[in-house]
């Protein structure tokens, strides 16, 4: 279920989901099953397996996200009251 209230910077939920990955003997036997080996369907790049099936998009990394950005508004709006007390 996605969940959207910054101009696209949403989390979506996967609790129902099954990843599927897959790879090939070839990129096995160079790289082992621990290297960038598998493909997550729905993504482009290889990963390695824990980040194959891995959910980047979850609500931990939104809120984390989120919080970043209120940090940054606090800089600024500080920032902006600081040259506000400067003009008196």
């Amino acid at each position: 279920m996605p969940r959207d209230d910054n101009d696209g910077d949403g989390w979506r939920e996967y609790d129902d989901a099954v990843p599927v990955i897959a790879t090939t003997l070839e990129l096995l036997t160079e790289h082992g099953p621990l290297g960038p080996v598998w493909w997550r369907f729905g993504r482009r790049d290889r990963h390695s397996l824990l980040d194959a099936l891995d959910n980047p998009d979850n609500r931990a990394v939104y809120d984390q996200r989120q919080k970043e950005r209120e940090k940054k508004a606090r800089r600024a709006h500080r920032e902006l009251m600081r040259t506000l007390a400067c003009a008196d």
